[in-house]
Protein backbone atom coordinates (compact mmCIF):
# COMPACT_ATOMS: atom_id res chain seq x y z
CA UNK A 1 0.00 0.00 0.00
CA UNK A 2 3.03 2.15 0.61
CA UNK A 3 4.39 2.12 -2.99
CA UNK A 4 1.24 3.26 -4.04
CA UNK A 5 0.57 5.99 -2.09
CA UNK A 6 4.22 7.31 -3.07
CA UNK A 7 3.14 6.61 -6.69
CA UNK A 8 0.04 8.97 -5.92
CA UNK A 9 2.11 11.74 -4.42
CA UNK A 10 4.71 12.09 -7.42
CA UNK A 11 1.72 12.21 -9.88
CA UNK A 12 0.42 14.83 -7.52
CA UNK A 13 3.61 16.61 -7.71
CA UNK A 14 4.09 16.36 -11.82
CA UNK A 15 0.48 18.01 -11.80
CA UNK A 16 0.94 20.77 -9.58
CA UNK A 17 4.36 21.53 -11.37
CA UNK A 18 2.73 20.92 -14.32
CA UNK A 19 0.15 23.56 -13.55
CA UNK A 20 2.26 25.97 -12.25
CA UNK A 21 4.29 25.84 -15.52
CA UNK A 22 0.81 26.45 -17.78
CA UNK A 23 0.53 29.50 -15.62
CA UNK A 24 4.29 30.78 -15.88
CA UNK A 25 3.18 30.49 -19.73
CA UNK A 26 0.44 31.91 -19.94
CA UNK A 27 1.05 34.28 -17.82
CA UNK A 28 4.16 35.13 -20.18
CA UNK A 29 2.04 34.86 -23.30
CA UNK A 30 -0.21 37.74 -21.75
CA UNK A 31 2.53 39.78 -20.74
CA UNK A 32 4.04 39.67 -24.31
CA UNK A 33 0.53 40.54 -25.66
CA UNK A 34 0.62 43.25 -23.05
CA UNK A 35 3.86 44.53 -24.15
CA UNK A 36 2.77 44.52 -27.58
CA UNK A 37 -0.11 46.22 -27.31
CA UNK A 38 0.26 49.23 -24.44
CA UNK A 39 2.09 51.27 -26.74
CA UNK A 40 -0.46 51.30 -28.95
CA UNK A 41 -3.21 52.04 -26.61
CA UNK A 42 -1.49 54.11 -24.75
CA UNK A 43 -0.81 56.35 -27.83
CA UNK A 44 -4.78 56.62 -28.49
CA UNK A 45 -4.85 58.27 -24.67
CA UNK A 46 -2.16 60.73 -25.63
CA UNK A 47 -4.14 62.06 -29.02
CA UNK A 48 -7.41 61.61 -26.72
CA UNK A 49 -5.44 64.40 -24.15
CA UNK A 50 -4.13 66.17 -26.66
CA UNK A 51 -7.02 66.88 -28.31
CA UNK A 52 -9.49 67.84 -24.90
CA UNK A 53 -5.98 70.25 -24.39
CA UNK A 54 -6.70 71.76 -27.12
CA UNK A 55 -9.90 72.33 -27.22
CA UNK A 56 -9.44 73.56 -23.44
CA UNK A 57 -6.93 75.85 -24.48
CA UNK A 58 -9.18 77.13 -27.88
CA UNK A 59 -11.67 78.05 -25.36
CA UNK A 60 -9.94 79.51 -22.58
CA UNK A 61 -7.94 82.20 -24.89
CA UNK A 62 -9.82 81.50 -28.46
CA UNK A 63 -10.55 84.93 -28.03
CA UNK A 64 -13.96 86.47 -30.20
CA UNK A 65 -14.31 83.34 -32.60
CA UNK A 66 -13.89 80.70 -29.81
CA UNK A 67 -16.69 78.38 -31.52
CA UNK A 68 -14.99 79.03 -35.09
CA UNK A 69 -12.06 77.73 -34.29
CA UNK A 70 -13.65 74.79 -32.74
CA UNK A 71 -15.07 73.79 -35.55
CA UNK A 72 -11.97 74.48 -37.92
CA UNK A 73 -10.03 72.14 -35.16
CA UNK A 74 -12.61 69.00 -35.60
CA UNK A 75 -12.69 69.88 -39.58
CA UNK A 76 -8.91 69.57 -39.55
CA UNK A 77 -9.06 66.45 -36.95
CA UNK A 78 -11.21 64.31 -39.21
CA UNK A 79 -8.64 65.36 -42.96
CA UNK A 80 -5.71 64.17 -40.97
CA UNK A 81 -8.30 60.61 -39.62
CA UNK A 82 -8.79 60.25 -43.52
CA UNK A 83 -5.00 61.26 -44.13
CA UNK A 84 -3.35 58.82 -41.29
CA UNK A 85 -5.46 55.35 -41.72
CA UNK A 86 -4.25 54.46 -44.73
CA UNK A 87 -0.47 55.30 -43.70
CA UNK A 88 -2.00 53.52 -40.13
CA UNK A 89 -2.73 50.10 -42.30
CA UNK A 90 0.34 50.19 -44.23
CA UNK A 91 2.47 50.38 -41.29
CA UNK A 92 0.62 47.62 -39.88
CA UNK A 93 1.24 45.19 -42.56
CA UNK A 94 4.52 46.36 -43.20
CA UNK A 95 5.02 45.28 -39.27
CA UNK A 96 4.29 41.58 -40.00
CA UNK A 97 6.32 41.87 -42.54
CA UNK A 98 9.33 42.66 -41.11
CA UNK A 99 9.09 41.04 -37.81
CA UNK A 100 8.47 37.57 -39.54
CA UNK A 101 11.61 38.17 -41.70
CA UNK A 102 12.96 38.95 -38.80
CA UNK A 103 12.15 36.05 -36.65
CA UNK A 104 13.30 33.69 -39.41
CA UNK A 105 16.59 35.14 -39.48
CA UNK A 106 16.09 36.86 -43.29
CA UNK A 107 18.09 39.51 -42.38
CA UNK A 108 18.74 41.06 -45.58
CA UNK A 109 14.84 40.53 -46.87
CA UNK A 110 13.53 42.67 -43.16
CA UNK A 111 16.17 45.26 -44.20
CA UNK A 112 15.13 45.43 -47.52
CA UNK A 113 10.99 45.42 -46.44
CA UNK A 114 12.12 48.06 -43.70
CA UNK A 115 13.77 50.86 -46.44
CA UNK A 116 10.66 49.94 -48.66
CA UNK A 117 8.36 50.73 -45.84
CA UNK A 118 10.30 53.88 -45.66
CA UNK A 119 9.88 55.39 -48.70
CA UNK A 120 6.36 54.57 -48.84
CA UNK A 121 5.36 56.47 -46.46
CA UNK A 122 7.13 59.15 -47.32
CA UNK A 123 5.98 59.20 -50.53
CA UNK A 124 2.36 58.89 -49.01
CA UNK A 125 2.79 61.57 -46.24
CA UNK A 126 3.99 63.68 -49.01
CA UNK A 127 1.38 62.98 -51.12
CA UNK A 128 -1.28 63.67 -48.83
CA UNK A 129 0.01 66.66 -47.55
CA UNK A 130 0.56 67.74 -51.39
CA UNK A 131 -3.73 66.66 -51.56
CA UNK A 132 -4.70 68.68 -48.33
CA UNK A 133 -3.28 71.45 -49.40
CA UNK A 134 -4.31 71.80 -53.37
CA UNK A 135 -8.04 70.77 -52.07
CA UNK A 136 -8.21 72.41 -49.14
CA UNK A 137 -11.63 74.63 -49.57
CA UNK A 138 -13.29 71.67 -51.35
CA UNK A 139 -12.74 69.22 -48.87
CA UNK A 140 -12.81 71.88 -46.17
CA UNK A 141 -16.63 72.59 -47.97
CA UNK A 142 -17.50 68.93 -48.35
CA UNK A 143 -16.51 68.21 -44.52
CA UNK A 144 -18.71 71.51 -43.36
CA UNK A 145 -21.59 69.96 -45.02
CA UNK A 146 -21.56 66.66 -42.96
CA UNK A 147 -24.10 66.88 -40.72
CA UNK A 148 -23.99 63.87 -37.55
Amino acid sequence: MAPQQGHRGKILVRSRISRMRMVAIEFTAWSDVMALGAPRSLSFIGIAAGAAATIVSLRLFGGAHTDASIAAYGVLSRMMTFAYFPLLGMSLALQAMVSNNYGAGLWSRSNSTLKLALVWSLAYAGLAEIGLILFRHQLGDCLCRMRS
